[in-house]
């Protein structure tokens, strides 16, 4: 029985990861170092590499956390510009890359995720065509790369056009990084803007970490009515 209820707990233990709706910290970028602008001023804050950013990681360069008050944002009050306001492209990025982000999260292994995210574009200058590079490190054989664009044509600051992307992955280890590149131009200081990011399990994992759990109790009570 002893053995039985070590097994329960392990199960809910492996299952904890994915009790809340968002494994991701301020996926929205409503926590930050200035909070809300300063006064007079609507555009938000500059967060260069080595600053924190609750949550997330800068890894090179800086991104611009931009209030509600300059552009729309597609939930809460903040957005991310992952071009950074007055910084110039690094030689530590990928080739092309303006800035990047992280975050390491728990994650089951061999349990599937949905990744979702809205996507925009700075509309203050150019280049009209966003990109950036989407990667998810998890063990071995998990995770994923993906390339992602966004026109900004005919949008506005009171109107982003935000568009949600989403993409699945398997995690093959108990934490998993997601990184955010910007792809575009490393002479524009106007970058794909991100909000709302979440990581979420699919249905299906939830339905097998319960039919574990539904086995285990099974067990447990087959083994108690035996005695």
């Amino acid at each position: 029985m002893k053995r039985l209820h070590a097994l329960v707990a392990t199960a809910l233990l492996a299952a904890a990861p994915l009790a809340s709706a968002n494994l991701l910290t301020n996926g929205s970028f409503e926590s930050g170092a200035t909070e809300p602008p300063a006064v007079g001023q609507s555009f938000g804050q500059t967060i260069p590499s080595g600053v924190a950013l609750p949550g997330w990681t800068i890894l090179y360069n800086s991104v611009d956390r931009v209030a509600d008050t300059y552009w729309q944002a597609s939930h809460g009050d903040y957005s991310l510009d992952l071009n950074g306001t007055g910084t110039v492209g690094s030689a530590l990025c990928l080739t092309g890359c303006w800035s990047a982000i992280s975050q390491t999260f728990a994650t089951v292994t061999g349990a599937s995720y949905l990744l979702s995210f809205d996507l925009s574009g700075n509309p203050d200058g150019p280049p009209t065509t966003k990109s950036l590079f989407v990667n998810v490190v998890s063990g071995a054989g998990g995770g994923g790369s993906w390339f992602d664009v966004f026109d900004t044509t005919g949008i506005s600051k009171a109107a982003m056009g935000w568009t949600t992307i989403n993409h699945a992955f398997t995690a093959m280890a108990d934490l998993t990084t997601l990184q955010f590149f910007s792809l575009t131009d490393s002479s524009s200081q106007f970058g794909p803007v991100i909000d709302n990011v979440a990581v979420v399990p699919e249905p299906g994992t939830y339905a097998m970490l319960l039919a574990g759990l539904g086995l285990l109790g099974f067990m447990a009570r087959r083994r108690m009515s035996s005695r």
